[in-house]
């Protein structure tokens, strides 16, 4: 599965660009790929390998690739060894970047996660650098203007982490018409 999309943005006047989102599957296993490029601006490759549970994706390797700057994390049964060489437990239902898209949207079409205005939702993310607690807030049901025309999507939008360790938000909009994927996603870096 590949899903396409147009990337506008501003930074000192405005940007365009495009990102996919790619998933693949053989037998249990996966692999779950993220590329976004504007240009000169920002050109990153985001990759997520690992299992297939009977309800969950269990992570196995983690990569970011920003122009030729790979970092990296892997994610053993019960540690995940960070970029530095560093290990940290393994929490339970944990994600990455890429990852968590495809969970999510899995979770929202089985009924795991309620997708409804005004619940939360918890993600439990690892990237490269750690381990952090994301909570997000389904706070809207919006008509969104798409290519395929107006789609219903749920908008979840990211709380500060606390404390705060990235730069990088991002709310997503997850569209039930189209299996819960996400129709639009909204990146603050």
């Amino acid at each position: 599965t590949r899903l396409s999309y147009k990337l506008e943005g501003q930074y000192r006047g405005p940007l365009y660009g495009q990102a996919q989102v790619q998933w693949q599957r053989t037998a249990s296993r996966y692999q779950a790929q993220i590329t976004v490029n504007v240009g000169l601006f920002i050109d990153m490759r985001l990759t997520s390998q690992g299992r297939i549970t009977p309800t969950h994706l269990w992570p196995l390797a983690y990569e970011e690739d920003r122009r030729g700057k790979k970092r990296g994390a892997r994610l053993g049964e019960q540690t995940l060894v960070l970029d530095n060489g560093s290990t940290v437990p393994r929490p339970p239902q944990l994600q990455d970047t890429a990852s968590q898209f495809v969970q999510l949207a899995q979770d929202f079409s089985t009924g795991r996660l309620a997708l409804a205005v005004g619940t939360v939702v918890p993600v439990t993310l690892a990237r490269p650098g750690g381990v952090d607690e994301w909570v997000y807030d389904v706070v809207a049901l919006e008509t969104l203007e798409t290519p395929l025309g107006p789609l219903a999507a749920y908008h979840l939008k990211p709380r500060p982490l606390v404390p705060a360790r990235s730069g990088v938000m991002a709310e997503m909009w997850f569209a039930p018409s189209l299996q819960h994927l996400p129709a639009r996603i909204r990146l603050t870096l």
